[in-house]
């Protein structure tokens, strides 16, 4: 079930999205630190390089199970600028690339969904 952000708050850096499905339900997501571990379920250490990035970044994770897997980056209002990866893929390590060199500087974040979870980073373009 796909997750549109509709709302950044810096103070408590965290995003409002909705279920498209089920408009009227809200979730809050908070916004996890990209160059940190992060363990969700199917997917474990989620990593960019570099983060601040000023054209090429590099999304590194491993997955533990066989998953559909899509990789979204948007800016601080929702909107979709690029699908990374929408693709089967086995357990195993894995590294995509975003070229932002056509994006203005500024806070974007990254949405990687597996299945029924859905995690949330934040990137900063220079």
């Amino acid at each position: 079930m796909p997750y549109y952000p509709t709302l950044y708050n810096e103070t408590t850096n965290s995003i409002r999205l909705s279920k498209v499905i089920h408009l009227s339900e809200w979730a809050l997501a908070r916004i996890e630190p990209v160059n940190s571990v992060s363990n969700f379920e199917n997917v474990t250490i989620v990593e960019t390089n570099p983060n601040p990035f000023s054209d090429i970044v590099t999304i590194k994770f491993t997955l533990l199970k066989n998953k559909l897997v899509t990789i979204d980056v948007m800016n601080y209002l929702g909107t979709k600028l690029n699908i990374i990866a929408n693709e089967m893929l086995s357990g195993g390590d894995y590294s995509f690339q975003f070229d932002g060199t056509n994006i203005q500087a500024g806070v974007y974040f990254i949405n990687i969904r597996t299945g029924t979870e859905s995690k949330v980073y934040k990137l900063i373009k220079l």
